[in-house]
């Protein structure tokens, strides 16, 4: 479960990481709203891990 998990969040951040480089324009607005999502992500999988 947990490795499953982290794969998951390796791929998003390897997409997340693609999205920077290719457009960096837009990286600020998108980068803050990523890591928002990320912590919220990271939150989740806490308290799910924890039950």
């Amino acid at each position: 479960m947990e490795g499953e998990l982290i794969n998951i969040v390796n791929e998003k951040v390897a997409k997340i990481v693609d999205v920077l480089t290719t457009d960096f324009e837009e990286t600020k607005i998108v980068f803050g709203l990523i890591m928002r999502s990320v912590y919220s992500f990271v939150q989740l999988a806490s308290s799910v891990i924890q039950s």
